[in-house]
């Protein structure tokens, strides 16, 4: 995908707190790592009654003027605007944050494109509605009503064939997606990252198109005229930004500090936008005093503007509520720690001798023809065993990067082991199933990114649904 977006993920700590004792003691491996985390809209035309208020305590007005994958800590005075991929279990706090700084935010809830395609990497419908019900039995209601959040944004260039393995998403089936959040979210704007052009004629469900503007697309005011013109034809709000990575002139080069004003000046010079939001944050890019400066200037003309809602004025009524799915065969949660479930306490790399009643946990780089052995010597010592498959001297290529295939090979030698009463007595406690990846000196000079953790964590599941990655 040539300028598609990279949703970045919130890491917020890990998933089960009961590993925490454990891991206090295994900091001290080193020391330099860290394990850290990578509107008033009027009453909606068509029979609605109510939509989000445009007014909240905090917000200062305006359109919303941000960058995507923007860090909760730098909502202010420069940027109060942003698109959010968060965790269920931490939207409420990160939402509370927001709206406390005076911010608005569209949020993502199905996170990478891999999560929902097939085999053959086309778009599964299915795969995108159970990510989107993850999020069902989080209260966001106070947040759509505040106008903290912008919207729903459903998809990313969904008209793009690259990305789907040459079957682009059709603007029915965007519709649709549009369609399945309403249902569970009747008040909430739905946005898809798509032009407005892209829908033959007004779209049902979905609420507002995107129009992010990129170099090689012309003159700016000429491109956000034209999108604007497409999304009052279609009853479409109108969200726009920058690709301010890959969207200068020449040939895709980052914008420079002139450029991102003359053309971010240009797309304000409509009134019709809801908010102005650009790819991508990027702290280096963003921090010199140039760019700085360009920002405010910015800042200060989405602050001229009327604060407009990106809600659309079509006259499709909203669906009735869907009732819960039944869950979808997706491994579940470590269950909560309970006064009767020890906190495993040791080291790493503890030997047999040492399993007692003095060490409940610890940390062992397993080989297969041991690790049955350990496990059994663990379970009668009523030991907790976090077990690494895959030694890093293993899994890295000739320049000392990591190379996922040969880490998939290490942990493919544990497959016919029969794990699974370790596993369901919590012997097996977790799989570790990488040591360091934010540590770039660790790996040839380039960390492993959280997306590739997440594969790495998807395939341990493939094979071992319930023992928890970490």
């Amino acid at each position: 995908m040539t300028y598609t977006f990279k949703l970045s993920r919130r890491i917020a700590g890990f998933r089960a707190p009961m590993l925490a004792a454990l891991f206090a003691s295994l900091a001290g491996c080193n020391g330099t790592d860290t394990l850290g985390p990578d509107s008033s809209a009027p009453a909606a035309p068509g029979g609605e009654t109510s939509g989000p208020s445009l007014v909240t305590s905090n917000f200062a007005g305006g359109v919303p003027f941000g960058l995507f994958a923007q860090p909760t800590t730098a909502f202010g005075s420069r940027y109060n605007g942003a698109m959010v991929n968060i965790w269920p279990q931490f939207l409420l706090a990160e939402l509370a944050k927001i709206k406390a700084s005076g911010g608005r935010t569209v949020v993502i809830f199905v996170g990478n494109q891999e999560y929902y395609k097939d085999a053959s990497g086309h778009f599964d419908f299915g795969k995108w509605k159970a990510r989107v019900d993850r999020f069902r039995s989080v209260d966001i209601a106070p947040y759509i009503a505040d106008g903290t959040i912008i919207g729903h944004y459903l998809v990313d260039e969904p008209n793009d064939p690259a990305n789907w393995a040459g079957q682009p998403i059709s603007p029915a089936t965007v519709d649709a997606m549009a369609q399945y959040s309403k249902a569970i979210w009747p008040t909430m704007t739905t946005i898809a990252r798509v032009e407005p052009s892209y829908f033959p004629t007004t779209p049902r469900y979905l609420d507002a198109a995107w129009a992010q503007y990129l170099a090689r697309r012309g003159d700016a005011g000429d491109y956000v005229r034209r999108n604007v013109s497409d999304a009052k034809a279609r009853n479409m709000g109108l969200i726009v930004g920058l690709n301010v990575l890959k969207g200068g002139n020449p040939n895709g080069t980052t914008m420079s500090a002139s450029e991102v004003q003359t053309y971010g000046t240009a797309l304000l010079s409509s009134t019709y936008s809801c908010a102005f939001i650009s790819w991508t944050w990027d702290s280096g890019y963003l921090g010199g005093s140039s760019m700085g400066s360009a920002m405010d200037a910015l800042r200060r003309q989405a602050s001229n503007r009327s604060t407009t809602s990106c809600r659309s004025g079509s006259t499709a009524p909203v669906p009735s509520p869907s009732p819960t799915p039944t869950p979808t065969p997706t491994p579940e949660p470590s269950p909560t720690p309970t006064v009767d479930t020890p906190l495993p306490f040791g080291l790493f790399q503890a030997p047999m001798d040492e399993y007692s009643s003095r060490w409940t946990g610890s940390l062992y780089r397993a080989e297969p023809s041991d690790l049955a052995e350990r496990l059994a010597k663990a379970e009668g010592a009523k030991m907790k065993l976090v077990v690494s498959m895959a030694p890093p001297s293993r899994v890295k290529n000739s320049d000392g990067t990591f190379n996922l295939t040969k880490w998939k090979a290490q942990v493919d030698q544990f497959r016919s082991l029969s794990l699974n009463q370790a596993i369901s007595n919590r012997t097996l406690y977790a799989h570790s199933v990488i040591e360091s990846p934010n540590c770039a000196s660790c790996w040839g000079g380039r960390a492993i990114s959280w997306a590739t953790v997440e594969e790495m964590a998807r395939y341990s599941k493939s094979i071992w649904p319930s023992l928890p990655t970490t």
